[in-house]
């Protein structure tokens, strides 16, 4: 691709400038709700009619989450910012709940290692893989517009 568009514009900067900080929105939108800033980046999760959201940096903050929407167990993982990952941490019937630790992410109840593509890759459970959870990352304003009864993490 090439920049020599015709037109006067510097395409190596963000035309958007503090929009993503500023908490003023452009177009109008229902469902206001302060939990958090319009603006924060979450990760919205749909089971059913359960909703419920998590900051992006919440889950970068603490690089693994155990939890459950309704009855659908959630790990959450974000090993490098701006990158998170969802599971269903149920294996073969067992809930498994994991830490980081050491820069390792184990599940505690049989010590196996597992890697960001949810794969278990030392252990107990060595040749398992976790199922990916589907999620809608955005601005915290256009997930409850939309889902104005969520819940929040």
């Amino acid at each position: 691709m090439t920049t020599k568009t015709g037109h006067i514009r510097a395409y190596g900067s963000d035309p958007y400038g503090d929009y993503y900080t500023d908490p003023q929105i452009i177009f109008p939108v229902e469902n206001k709700d302060d939990r958090f800033h319009p603006k924060e980046i979450i990760l919205g999760f749909d089971n059913g009619n359960i909703y419920k959201a998590y900051k992006l940096a919440d889950v970068e903050e603490k690089a693994v989450i155990n939890d459950e929407i309704g009855d659908k167990k959630l790990l959450l993982v974000s090993l490098y910012p701006e990158m998170a990952r969802a599971f269903n941490r149920v294996v073969d019937g067992m809930i498994l709940e994991f830490q980081y630790i050491d820069g390792k992410i184990i599940d505690t109840q049989t010590n196996t290692q597992w890697n960001l593509e949810g794969e278990a890759i030392k252990g107990q459970l060595i040749g398992k893989k976790l199922e990916r959870e589907v999620f809608n990352p955005g601005f915290w304003f256009e997930w409850i517009a939309f889902h104005p009864d969520s819940l929040v993490y």
